[in-house]
């Protein structure tokens, strides 16, 4: 059977429109998943940088207050050290919240327990700290905080850069 050279351009038109049609759902259902993918990406491992960055921040700025705390001179600047350290906590606490939402990868779920878990240690320490500023014993406080108080903040401070770490990566 042969064609007319109208018929055969019309075939190849229909031909090469098949074609063009085929490479723009190819590419439109490539490009849908390159969104999808880049949402994700932004949820669950950019967010959460911003996170620990506010965790990191309020865990350094808390280890400045207990030393303002320990070196307090009266109840005001006691009482302004001790309400800035809850005050931190509560970010820092806010920011895990936020933060375990959005974990995806067992071994961060992993860290962020261990992370968990030290931070209970620390507050456990400077609840001890506070309790003996309070009752006017700021040399055994002292001591706590370079101590155990310490160890515990190396633990914690472990903990963090380790997520940071995980997150980058």
């Amino acid at each position: 059977m042969s064609l007319s050279l109208k018929q055969k351009l019309i075939v190849g038109f229909i031909g090469v429109a098949l074609v063009s049609v085929i490479v723009g759902a190819v590419g439109f259902t490539n490009l849908k998943k390159l969104d999808n993918a880049d949402t994700m990406l932004y949820e669950k491992m950019t967010v959460p940088i911003g996170q620990l960055l506010e965790i990191s921040v309020s865990f350094q700025r808390i280890r400045v207050n207990v030393r303002d705390l320990l070196t307090s001179e009266n109840n005001e600047q006691m009482n302004k050290a001790m309400e800035t350290i809850s005050e931190l906590t509560k970010i820092i606490e806010t920011n895990c919240v936020e933060y375990e939402k959005l974990i995806i990868i067992d071994s961060m779920r992993t860290n962020f327990n261990a992370f968990k878990d030290a931070r209970v240690a620390y507050r456990a320490e400077l609840s001890k700290v506070e309790e003996l500023v309070r009752a006017g014993k700021k040399k055994e406080a002292e001591y706590i905080i370079e101590n155990s108080g310490k160890k515990a903040a190396m633990a914690e401070q472990v903990e963090i850069d380790k997520m940071v770490d995980m997150k980058l990566k």
